[in-house]
């Protein structure tokens, strides 16, 4: 922020600066941070001070002064043995010093009820302010990702998307990451938790900010760590789990196409009653498309969609019942929603 504000001296400038250069994500979040304050520069409308403004504060002043030099006076003693004798007040005169108790009291009563009043109108742009600049950091990562997508799609035969088996021990949809950290294109796993979503227990944070294991080492893991990785390899995110091509699970290819969706920055949790997103006020999250534009989705009101990013034209979070028809499931989804297999 101080760099923004041009608050800093020369040399911590050229320390953010060199941080700049080497950190992407410092530079998404400088490029945030500036957003949220370009429409302040905006306002260049010039206010003068009331009138008599600096007389009153100047008089405030002298007054304050010739107390605390009374003040000062009357508190001089001298030290020894001998105390001071307290004055002795009559009934009447303490009668009239407590009587400045209640409007002390009734002060300070005020002056809480003015805070509070203040606290509950700040609180929910504070709120929103920090969720928003959250949600552009989310889209910042997912857009690093996307193009490491297009980038392994690049190299592979026909262009396909990072492969998610139908069955076995790869048949879950955060092997993405998985894949990309083979290829040598994720490097850094942190990339993988939006900020809006917090770890769910202490073992996936600190298994997710390690290094993935790469395909050989997942294969031959006994069963229950690999479970665990399954469940963490993708972190936060919801990748697309594949399509079915005459009854058959396939892989997209990338082809640009500017509605079927890869990647989103929230998976979707489903219960009894009512499905919900982890992130963004459990109503929306941040879609990455074919074509690489990302849009930020409400999920909480009806959407007139040809193809839902979660859910297939059959209205589930599987596969996609044909070519078109793109659906996203988290880290440990199996794309056929097969028994026995981790979800």
């Amino acid at each position: 922020m101080g760099y923004l504000l041009d608050a800093l001296t020369d040399e911590e400038v050229q320390a953010v600066e060199d941080e700049l250069a080497a950190n992407s994500h410092l530079r998404l979040r400088l490029k945030s941070m500036r957003e949220m304050l370009f429409p302040l520069a905006e306002d260049n409308d010039v206010y003068e001070p009331p009138s008599g403004l600096s007389d009153r504060v100047l008089g405030a002043l002298d007054e304050a002064t010739d107390e605390a030099g009374d003040n000062t006076a009357n508190s001089e003693i001298s030290i020894g043995t001998q105390q001071p004798e307290l004055p002795v007040l009559s009934a009447s005169e303490r009668d009239k010093g407590d009587s400045k108790a209640p409007r002390a009291w009734s002060d300070l009563f005020v002056g809480l009820s003015a805070a509070i009043v203040g606290l509950c109108i700040l609180s929910p742009a504070i709120l929103k302010s920090q969720e928003g600049a959250r949600t552009a950091h989310c889209a910042g990562q997912l857009h690093e990702i996307g193009q490491m997508i297009r980038d392994y799609a690049f190299y592979r035969p026909k262009h396909v998307v990072p492969e998610v088996d139908a069955a076995g021990p790869l048949a879950f949809a955060g092997v993405y990451a998985i894949r990309l950290s083979d290829a040598g294109l994720l490097d850094d796993r942190s990339l993988l938790w939006c900020p809006s979503n917090q770890p769910s227990d202490q073992l996936t944070f600190s298994l997710g900010s390690g290094p993935a294991p790469r395909i050989e080492e997942l294969l031959n893991m006994p069963q229950a760590r690999r479970e665990i990785w399954q469940r963490i390899a993708g972190g936060s995110y919801a990748y697309n789990l594949g399509i079915m091509i005459d009854q058959q699970h396939a892989t997209p290819q990338m082809q640009n196409r500017p509605s079927f969706a890869i990647l989103a920055d929230a998976p979707l949790r489903e219960s009894a009653d009512k499905k919900a997103w982890t992130v963004h006020f459990g109503s929306s999250s941040n879609v990455l498309f074919e074509d690489g534009h990302i849009q930020l989705m409400r999920f909480d009101e009806q959407l007139d969609l040809l193809d839902h990013p979660y859910w297939n034209h059959q209205g589930e979070n599987r596969a996609g019942v044909d070519s078109n028809d793109s659906v996203l499931g988290r880290s440990g989804r199996n794309p056929l929603d097969l028994p026995g297999h981790y979800r």
